[in-house]
């Protein structure tokens, strides 16, 4: 919320200003990789979905995702709230159903709130690869190249005041969301720990493919889970098309049109769920465990840059987080490298752990010598990310930034600025000679900026 309202730039924006060229283009592919990689869990949801519904095969769906996306783009296309009202419809019948059956099944509910308040019970060290897993499918790195173009949906009257309150209200808009997700969670959870624990055969193999078997009470269950499964899936399709357009405007001044970026961004996705699902149906739920653990290691990536930048004195002046504030978040980012670059190499990590309950040999030497090189670049990227100087500063708060007619969701005359007189679409950034170019000298200040999403 800092860096998107005080300092009017997206976190795409802000690293590609304050990196070399050759940065801008390596930040820029690992950030498309992860909204990509984002992606096909949500494919393979879709793939569920229509399996659950008419008994097509997994692969079958997830060709037809291609699609229902489209479908929901060309829905978007009258007004953002009507997709927004179909998603919330769907989810809400789905989070009602879980609720429900959690109710039938009878939970321990001090045991439910033990591990919900530790956060994990019993841990050991076989765990890391669940760890790693849950924090990538909860803090999507994706999301933080999202948010900081989100906020700026709005636009705020450049005072102090209303600038403050508008970070205000930005940082109590996700409170629900969340609280929503946290039950919703806690219901799947509880519904898994009373009926799957102790009734399937393999339950560490029990995932989206076949979790709606084990309702015990709730007729239509697997119904239901479809719908969600597809409401998920759509509503990644909106989120990843946009944040490939912010991460793709931010760092290469690059737009496309909002339908061929989600075509892109799909095509990509399909492809390898595709080939899982034709070849391996029964791996699907350990391919969307791979891309939640996934999704964790890439979480630093986009985490650093943004703890670096929203705590940074030299960039943000006087509207840097707090000391407390900035201590606990850069505690955070340290916390988050360590524990993946830990999972990166332990025997229970998911990664190349295997290694080390192996026998010596050719194969395993190159896996030894590949995860060396992973760990020397995880820990080169993080430890120049945090420690190279900042060559930019942020935009005078008084100083309005020039958006274009329907940058990050805003139309010309729709809508009034927060605090003030009604909202005015301004030309460009860089439609003159001094715009910048991705190849302009890296130490411009103020920060400039571009970008529309077309």
């Amino acid at each position: 919320m800092r860096l998107a309202v005080y300092g009017q730039v997206t976190l795409a924006e802000v690293q590609s200003a304050d990196s070399s060229k050759a940065m801008r283009y390596l930040n820029w592919a690992i950030a498309e990789f992860t909204a990509v990689i984002t992606d096909l869990p949500e494919v393979i949801g879709i793939g569920i979905a229509f399996n659950v519904f008419f008994g097509w095969p997994y692969y079958v769906g997830v060709i037809l995702s291609l699609l229902t996306t489209m479908s929901f783009l060309a829905v978007a296309s009258y007004g953002i709230r009507i997709l927004e009202v179909i998603i919330v419809v769907f989810v809400g019948i789905m989070s009602i159903a879980l609720w429900t059956e959690m109710s039938f099944v009878g939970v321990e509910t001090g045991e439910l709130w033990r591990g919900w308040i530790y956060g994990f019970v019993d841990v050991t060290s076989d765990d890391i690869f669940s760890i790693t897993g849950i924090l990538g499918a909860i803090v999507m790195p994706h999301n933080l190249y999202l948010h900081t173009a989100a906020c700026q949906t709005r636009r705020v009257v450049r005072e102090e005041i209303p600038v403050k309150e508008a970070v205000r209200w930005s940082s109590l808009e996700p409170v629900l969301p969340v609280l929503v997700s946290f039950f919703v969670n806690m219901a799947v959870i509880a519904i898994a720990a009373e009926t799957v624990n102790g009734t399937a055969d393999e339950p560490e193999k029990v995932g989206l493919t076949d979790f709606c078997y084990y309702f015990q009470k709730l007729k239509g269950g697997c119904v239901l889970w479809g719908i969600a499964l597809l409401a998920a899936g759509q509503s990644s399709a909106i989120t990843t098309t946009y944040t490939g357009q912010y991460i793709m405007d931010g760092f290469l001044h690059m737009r496309l049109p909002t339908w061929a970026r989600a075509v892109l961004t799909r095509l990509v996705a399909i492809a390898p769920c595709v080939i899982v699902s034709a070849a391996f149906p029964t791996k699907l739920n350990h391919m969307v465990n791979i891309v939640n653990a996934a999704l964790s290691f890439l979480l630093p990536f986009a985490f650093t840059p943004l703890v670096k930048y929203t705590t940074s004195v030299e960039y943000m002046g006087r509207y840097a987080t707090p000391l407390w504030e900035r201590c606990l978040l850069r505690g955070a980012a340290v916390f988050v490298y360590l524990l993946n670059a830990i999972s990166l190499s332990a025997p229970a990590g998911g990664f190349f752990g295997f290694i080390f309950k192996e026998p010596m040999s050719a194969k395993n030497g190159f896996y030894a010598l590949l995860m060396i090189l992973v760990q020397l670049f995880y820990f080169w990227w993080n430890l120049y990310t945090m420690m190279k100087p900042i060559s930019t500063k942020m935009m005078p708060l008084e100083e309005e930034r020039p958006y274009d007619e329907a940058e990050f969701a805003i139309t010309s005359g729709v809508g009034d600025k927060i605090g003030g007189e009604k909202a005015q679409m301004m030309p460009i950034y860089g439609q003159d000679d001094s715009a910048p170019s991705p190849d302009v000298d890296d130490s411009i200040e103020p920060m400039a900026m571009s970008g529309t999403i077309t």
